[in-house]
């Protein structure tokens, strides 16, 4: 099965007939959390799991990335500041994703 689950975010993906239940216990596929009531994300065609934002921030890279402060452009910083878990370098890369967007 395949889908996104959660509220809908405005993306193609998200028609009704693509809608799946929240895989509420299984673990993200790109930061090992534990998809919970509320998230948001996708379930992809061999059963993986993720979070909106992991899935995001795996496209378009952590937020020292998105801020050209990292070594890959240039910078002296990793991709996402350390004090952070995988989950919530995600959910701020998708925030300054966003904000860039604007």
């Amino acid at each position: 099965m395949s889908g996104w689950f959660g509220k809908d975010w405005g993306a193609p993906m998200c028609e009704p007939s693509e809608h799946v239940p929240t895989p509420i216990g299984d673990h993200c596929v790109h930061c090992q959390e534990v998809i919970a009531e509320g998230d948001r994300g996708e379930v992809n065609f061999v059963g993986q799991v993720s979070h909106l934002e992991c899935s995001i921030r795996s496209v378009v890279g952590g937020l020292n990335h998105l801020r050209g402060d990292c070594t890959c452009c240039g910078g002296t910083r990793p991709p996402d500041p350390e004090y952070l878990t995988r989950r919530q370098a995600a959910v701020v890369a998708m925030e300054e994703w966003q904000r860039q967007r604007r």
